[in-house]
């Protein structure tokens, strides 16, 4: 019965280790994050969003920027404003300028080419919603590598 309860007890330490052994290529400590614009020359508005998420990430408990070849995720960002159109006969008409934004998130392994994890475009108000949005989106990318694809950093 000794012996049995210590085979179960080294089984169980096994699976334990064989378990944690799936989250060992996920960086230790905070995650790096590279940003970068889509586009050869980034334009204002993503200028302006890139410098605020450098600032917040560098406060971030979670995260930190890298420009470096390791292990990291990858968000690359397109930022756009258009002013539409307005015909009228009113000489005080004038519209609002829209917003718009494309995230790609991507996980890249330092010895390899990186693997998209999700693609989201939409509206926005201000680049400070816009943080906050992107910090929100970066622990769910985060949780997804952990969840789904343990494997991606090995």
């Amino acid at each position: 019965m000794k012996k049995l309860r210590l085979l179960f007890c080294l089984l169980a330490v096994v699976c334990m280790i064989a378990s944690s052994s799936t989250f060992s290529a996920m960086p230790k400590g905070k995650i790096p994050i590279e940003i970068f614009s889509s586009r050869e020359t980034p334009n204002q508005l993503e200028q302006d969003l890139i410098r605020r998420l450098e600032k917040t990430l560098e406060k971030s408990s979670k995260f930190r920027i890298t420009n470096k070849n390791e292990n990291r995720i990858v968000l690359t960002i397109l930022l756009n404003e258009y002013i539409p159109s307005v015909v009228s006969t009113d000489v005080w008409a004038s519209s609002t300028p829209i917003k718009t934004f494309s995230f790609i998130w991507l996980a890249k392994p330092s010895k390899t080419h990186g693997y998209v994890l999700w693609h989201d475009s939409n509206r926005f108000q201000t680049l400070d919603h816009l943080v906050n949005y992107i910090l929100q989106q970066a622990d769910t990318m985060v949780l997804e590598i952990k969840t789904y694809y343990p494997d991606i950093f090995s």
